[in-house]
């Protein structure tokens, strides 16, 4: 016999009402180390969002590596995500929802909710030590109500290359697509990626020449630049420094979720005063609990001038574009009270 949705999980979800606007699907759209994951949370917290935290790497890290990671694979997964229709991805959302490395259900109060309440049903059928134990013939109806029972969906993502890839979503799909652009100066996004791959906190740590790699610098402006240009492809788009989001986050969260028809919510603002202002050495790589004003300017004191007058020759059109100042001097480069967004 087929089974059917745990009456013990819905009671934790908002109900549906009737008289509900129609569904609003957002798609943050950015590069790695932008700033996502921070912006990303600025939805996370809401409790009306369906939010879904970089859905294409399962696609990419599948075990069986029958999944085509180009771009109608791609966008078959997004469509499903943001229409709240599962039953085309079901073969993917297993994986997703219960690799232990990437932990996309930690990423997510929504599915984090939903697993642990499939925990706590200990299921004798369920497959002992899984991270979200929801029956494989259930993951479409449980993903899918979940999903609906939010006004909003929302998905972060820096793995889709060409923004012009989502205008079929906006075509097809019976959704108010919403496209949020999130850039960052590139200086700040290099600074950051070096860090990574040197597990070193990018605010304090220089980096030698050899470092940097001119052909990443020119792939990213170029990327940035091609979507600026083609942002016209996509019907609702909003343009998003990341620089302007952690000077001034509640002033920014506010004029983000008005443009996109998001109430605001006091869950959201809980979590900008906690995250906002973190200190201590002990920071993740990938955390989002960090000063953010200091996170602006911190590729300052991590790259050289040549490093930067580097990036700046090589990005300046993409800079232009987004009004970020070129610093002239090596001493420019350190004067923390000369603005350059």
């Amino acid at each position: 016999m087929r089974r059917s949705w745990p009456e013990s999980v819905p009671s934790d979800q908002p109900r549906i009402s009737a008289h509900r606007p129609p569904r609003t699907a957002v798609l943050i759209f950015t590069q790695m180390r932008s700033g996502s994951s921070f912006v990303g949370e600025l939805f996370n917290q809401h409790p009306d969002v369906f939010y879904v935290f970089e859905p294409l790497w399962a696609l990419k890290n599948h075990p069986n590596k029958t999944h085509d990671v180009s771009g109608a694979e791609q966008l078959r997964l997004l469509q499903g995500i943001l229409a709240c229709d599962f039953k085309n991805i079901v073969n993917v959302m297993p994986f997703y929802l219960n690799n232990k490395t990437f932990g996309a259900s930690t990423k997510s109060k929504v599915l984090l909710k939903l697993c642990k309440s499939f925990k706590k049903l200990a299921r004798n059928d369920s497959e002992p030590g899984l991270r979200c134990p929801i029956p494989e013939e259930l993951v479409a109806e449980v993903l899918g109500r979940a999903c609906r029972t939010r006004r909003f969906t929302v998905i972060k993502t820096i793995r889709l290359a060409n923004i012009s890839d989502l205008a079929p979503i906006e075509r097809d799909l019976d959704l108010d697509l919403r496209v949020v652009h999130l850039v960052r100066d590139p200086r700040g996004t290099i600074a950051s990626r070096l860090a990574l791959r040197h597990h070193r906190k990018d605010n304090v740590t220089t980096f030698s020449d050899d470092d940097i790699d001119e052909g990443e610098v020119e792939g990213l402006c170029e990327s940035i630049l091609r979507n600026l240009k083609n942002a016209t492809t996509v019907g609702h788009y909003t343009l998003l420094r990341f620089e302007d989001v952690a000077a001034s986050p509640v002033e920014q969260m506010r004029k983000l979720h008005k443009s996109l028809g998001l109430p605001l919510h006091k869950a959201v603002y809980r979590w900008i005063r906690g995250n906002t202002n973190a200190s201590g050495p002990g920071r993740a790589p990938f955390s989002t609990r960090r000063r953010s004003k200091e996170r602006v300017g911190g590729w300052r004191f991590a790259l050289s001038f040549a490093q930067v007058n580097m990036i700046q020759e090589k990005c300046r059109q993409t800079m232009s574009l987004l009004g970020y100042r070129h610093v002239r001097s090596a001493e420019e480069l350190v004067d923390a009270s000369i603005e350059l967004y």
